[in-house]
């Protein structure tokens, strides 16, 4: 390894370090740098040698050619690679079918990494919806097995202090519209068979109360729930839906929810849980390329919502007939307007 080498994979090693300035996190995103980190593992013992793996470590390369981010990297994948063409002239979704396919065939990626990397290969392609939907005939070829985590059945709850206070802190944003995926349940790794019309926009009124007693999570569903309905986690993901199991071997996957973890000494005070951390059953579901990525694409919304509310010291200063006024600790004064506890918001002028 030369002494270049060696300074390039230290730097990298350390790159999330805050100490280092703008113009070294510079050099370490450079072409030269990443070359010389490519070199240097590919004459050493401890590369990766699954294109996965690859792409995810060297996401952040320069390209000039979007593709490149897949096939510059090809000759330090390991002899499997004879598998997979490069083809400059292919259409980007018809790159990211092959190159999915391949990783799922004759790398084994794991099920728990497989929504996360086509949506990296997505970005990385600059692949546009546009170009998604025009091209889902070739998406629709590629079938995919992904885990979910089963965090707990749903058990519903009247409204609170807890969710009053959730509605009206802005920590629930209004969740776009989606619709409802059907599964087949008959098997082991359920189905999927199609989608159904969903709602349209779900603002925090509509939304249901709920929470998931032996993890002390609480949160609003952008559904109609039932006690029982089981919420899902996918990993690596934001996605948390809820579920409901039918008789007749059908399963309806109905929308996004949020978890907070409950505070019942503050209940104003509330955070998102770390559910990557949680170690609990895993349902595994078949579906297609252009099926995952229509409900990754919900990630993409999901990013921004959920965010720990400071501790704001909420008082509950007077009633007003039917008005509750609660002030912030930044005296930005709201209503809640009380009608069986609803949750809505009307903007007031500071006092």
């Amino acid at each position: 390894m030369t002494d270049l080498e060696a300074l390039c994979r230290e730097l990298h090693r350390n790159r999330h370090n805050n100490q280092y300035g703008g113009v070294l996190k510079s050099v370490i995103a450079s072409p030269a740098t990443r070359l010389a980190l490519q070199q240097s593992e590919a004459r050493g013992e401890e590369q990766p040698r699954l294109l996965h793996e690859l792409v995810e470590r060297y996401a952040s390369n320069e390209c000039q050619w979007h593709c490149d981010h897949v096939y510059a990297l090809y000759s330090l994948v390991g002899d499997h690679r004879m598998h997979l063409t490069s083809d400059y002239a292919a259409l980007p979704v018809q790159r990211l079918v092959e190159v999915v396919r391949f990783a799922d065939v004759y790398e084994e990626m794991p099920p728990a990494k497989v929504l996360d990397f086509a949506r990296l290969l997505v970005t990385l392609f600059r692949i546009q919806r546009e170009e998604l939907r025009r091209e889902s005939r070739l998406l629709e070829d590629v079938h995919l097995v992904v885990p979910a985590t089963l965090l707990g059945a749903v058990t519903l709850q009247p409204e609170s202090e807890q969710s009053i206070a959730l509605r009206s802190s802005r920590t629930v944003n209004p969740l776009q519209p989606m619709p409802t995926f059907v599964f087949d349940t008959s098997e082991d790794i359920w189905v999927w068979i199609m989608n159904e019309a969903g709602p349209g926009l779900v603002g925090r009124e509509d939304m249901t109360y709920f929470s998931i007693a032996d993890l002390d999570f609480h949160g609003p569903a952008a559904c109609r729930l039932e006690d029982g309905d089981i919420i899902w986690h996918f990993p690596h993901t934001q996605l948390v839906f809820t579920v409901r199991q039918l008789p007749g071997d059908r399963a309806l996957l109905l929308g996004r929810a949020y978890l907070f973890i409950a505070n019942g000494l503050e209940p104003w005070y509330t955070r998102p849980p770390d559910l990557n951390r949680i170690q609990r059953g895993q349902r595994h579901i078949s579906l297609n390329l252009a099926t995952l990525l229509e409900l990754g694409s919900f990630a993409d919304l999901a990013k921004g919502d959920v965010v720990e509310t400071s501790k704001m010291d909420w008082k509950m200063t007077r009633w007003l007939a039917d008005d509750v006024v609660v002030s912030w600790k930044t005296y930005r004064h709201y209503t809640i307007k009380v009608s069986g506890f609803s949750g809505l918001i009307h903007p007031r002028e500071h006092r």
